[in-house]
């Protein structure tokens, strides 16, 4: 309930409160569960990678004012092999039960956002 409520707040903190919007980038693990391989991004606002046949994009990325490392980003992951989105939501930092990528093959943490 905390996180939610941690969400809601930063998500109706005015915009002055961040820096440059242009500037903010996640950095996100993406885990191969098949093959155990780590990868390591970094993903700019309203920008896209690749990996393989997925497309990540980030579209928000908050960092909690009070504790400065607690991040929440939105993420897109589109399959372009199916041509179809698999994933569309929020993802926690510090609680990844409660907003975790459910995929055979790839799973999906939130390091940390930037805002530089």
């Amino acid at each position: 309930m905390y996180k939610f409520i941690l969400i809601i707040a930063l998500l109706i903190t005015p915009y002055s409160l961040y820096a440059n919007e242009n500037t903010i980038s996640a950095i996100i693990k993406l885990t191969n569960k098949v093959s155990g391989k780590n990868y390591t991004y970094k993903i700019n606002k309203n920008e896209n990678i690749k990996h393989k046949f997925l497309k990540i994009s980030m579209e928000e990325c908050i960092i909690n004012t009070k504790s400065r490392n607690e991040f929440a980003a939105y993420i897109m992951l589109h399959d372009e092999k199916k041509n179809r989105l698999l994933f569309n939501s929020w993802i926690l930092s510090n609680n990844i039960s409660l907003s975790q990528f459910s995929n055979p093959i790839y799973s999906i943490k939130l390091i940390k956002c930037n805002n530089s």
